[in-house]
C-alpha cells in the first residue's frame, strides 16, 4: 500500500474523526497499525505515509543452518512435537 492509499484510510480519521477502531473493522487493516501511520501522518504529512524500502531486502533472516537447529531446539523442548526432530538436532540444540 503507498502513501495514497494509506492516506485514503486514515483521511477518514484525521477529516472525518471515524475512530480508528471502525476503520480497522471496516477495512481489515489493524488498529495498530493504523495508529502507526497516524503517528508518521502528524509527524510527516501525507509523505510520511510512503512505506519504507527495507534495508535487509534480499538477504536471508537465518542461514540454513541457523533455521534447523533453531526449529529443532524448539520442537525438542516442547513434548508434543519432541518426535519432529531428529535425534541429531536433539544433540546439537541442547548444547
Amino acid at each position: 500500500m503507498d502513501a495514497a492509499e494509506r492516506w485514503c484510510v486514515l483521511r477518514l480519521h484525521v477529516e472525518d474523526q471515524i475512530p480508528l477502531a471502525v476503520l480497522a473493522r471496516e477495512t481489515g487493516v489493524s488498529a495498530r497499525t493504523l495508529q502507526r501511520w497516524h503517528q508518521l501522518y502528524q509527524v510527516g504529512g501525507v509523505t510520511a505515509l510512503d512505506p519504507l524500502a527495507r534495508t535487509d531486502k534480499g538477504t536471508p533472516n537465518l542461514s540454513g543452518d541457523g533455521r534447523v537447529h533453531r526449529t529443532a531446539g524448539t520442537y525438542s523442548t516442547t513434548p508434543e512435537y519432541r518426535h519432529l526432530a531428529s535425534p541429531c538436532c536433539r544433540r546439537r540444540a541442547r548444547t
